[in-house]
């Protein structure tokens, strides 16, 4: 649970990319709406999901706006009329989220609105140059679980596992 790493003081960065994702792994209950409703932060980088862009337009809330109608009649009188009204729209519809630029972003971090932002370009993270393209690059970051040094392989290769199902000194 989202609530129980964070009470241990850590983080967690879910990635997806859309809701839909989150929904399928997460049914009983909308617990996914608790699994994000726990993350500090979130980070919309676009996508394609009719779903996730009304999620997305309900996180951002609503806005006021000035609604001025006038209306006139070119009879005998020639009256006319003047209304004003404010009136509640999205302060961006699901349409306009799915219609994002390819380099913005909608970010939410705790306690503050969401806000449009720029992607960041990774190509001029000063770090960019130790990334790795693929396996045959020497950049290449080979992860091992428990991973033994040199000095214990080599004591280990000699040995073998023996089966101690029908061993009958256990028994």
């Amino acid at each position: 649970q989202t609530s129980t790493v964070r009470s241990r003081n850590m983080s967690l960065v879910p990635i997806l990319q859309n809701i839909a994702q989150l929904q399928g792994l997460y049914k009983e209950k909308e617990a996914w709406k608790t699994i994000l409703g726990n993350c500090d932060s979130l980070v919309y980088l676009g996508g394609n999901d009719e779903d996730t862009f009304k999620f997305m337009s309900g996180l951002l809330g609503k806005q006021t706006i000035d609604v001025r109608n006038t209306s006139r009649s070119f009879g005998q009188t020639g009256s006319g009329s003047l209304s004003h009204q404010k009136i509640a729209r999205d302060l961006m519809t699901p349409d306009e989220v799915g219609n994002m630029k390819r380099h913005e972003c909608l970010v939410r971090i705790a306690n503050m609105p969401v806000f449009k932002s720029k992607k960041y370009n990774s190509t001029k993270h000063p770090n960019w140059k130790y990334l790795a393209n693929q396996e045959t690059d020497e950049r290449w970051w080979n992860y091992q679980i428990n991973p033994l040094n040199q000095r214990q392989e080599n004591h280990l290769e000699g040995l073998r596992i023996r089966d101690l199902t029908f061993e009958s000194s256990l028994k």
